[in-house]
């Protein structure tokens, strides 16, 4: 008779340099000849799965980075920050109309994207493809420091009529042409395309998880968006998925099952 063993695997791969996907596989029973190939093939699955992600990802960064470029976007950016509202959003300037159509383009042509708006230093809307110029963001913080410290992504979740919508931001800086900040670019972008990409490799002894460098649990199929970045143990999970690949199989599993669980 073959031996079996139960096999807890975790892999993981960089989707992209924001983003970690891990791939969980719990209470597998498998001969032990046959776990090479298993972890061959749930690596290359997973890295498959990264790489889908990384084109995504890539394609909403590069946009954000040539909104940002264009000289009439950052010229109008720069002028919301001179002047008062009530004197930019009176003075008619011809850019606006160009940078709106610009970002109506960018919302019509990727389906993934939701909204795109410019923000300025004060955290007001300066042009967007929703039509809510002038509001002021009380999320301004968060959305500044995407493009800081979470290299331009970062998972999120809007609360509308008692229902989850799980989304994920793309956001750049604005730079005038001395090099001084003016604001952000950002992307509101749905989450369908990523679920799509993971439901792939869908078994019922799997699941998917993306990790963002804001410390956002993605977790395929979505339930809920969990954040250990204030967790005491989020040092431990860091060093869970640092490890997961080196750990004793039911040692890794179970440890990221008692995080599932907080």
């Amino acid at each position: 008779m073959r031996a079996k063993t139960k096999l807890f695997v975790a892999i993981i791969f960089f989707a992209t340099i924001p983003l970690l996907i891990l791939n969980i596989f719990l209470s597998l029973r498998i001969s032990k000849e046959n776990e090479d190939i298993f972890r061959s093939v749930i690596s290359q699955n997973t890295k498959i799965r990264a790489q889908n992600l990384s084109v995504l990802f890539d394609e909403d960064l590069n946009r954000a980075k040539e909104i940002v470029s264009i000289d009439y976007v950052k010229e109008l950016v720069e002028e919301s920050n001179k002047l008062s509202w009530a004197e930019f959003s009176s003075s008619g300037f011809q850019m606006a109309e160009l940078v709106k159509k610009d970002l109506e383009d960018v919302q019509r042509f990727n389906s993934n994207v939701e909204k795109a708006m410019l923000v300025n230093n004060d955290g007001k809307i300066v042009v967007s493809s929703a039509d809510d110029e002038g509001e002021i963001l009380k999320n301004k913080d968060f959305l500044f420091s995407i493009a800081d410290k979470y290299n331009g992504i970062a998972f999120d979740v809007l609360n509308s009529n008692a229902s989850e919508n799980p989304v994920y931001y793309v956001a750049k800086f604005v730079y005038s042409d001395e090099n001084e900040l003016q604001g952000i670019f950002v992307q509101i972008c749905n989450t369908k395309a990523i679920q799509n990409i993971l439901n792939f490799s869908k078994t019922s002894s799997s699941y998917f998880l993306i990790l963002d460098l804001k410390g956002n649990i993605f977790e395929y199929p979505y339930t809920s968006l969990v954040n250990f970045s204030e967790q005491p143990s989020y040092e431990e999970l860091k060093d869970f998925f640092k490890n997961s690949l080196t750990l004793g199989g039911q040692q890794a599993a179970g440890s990221f099952k008692k995080f599932r669980n907080h």
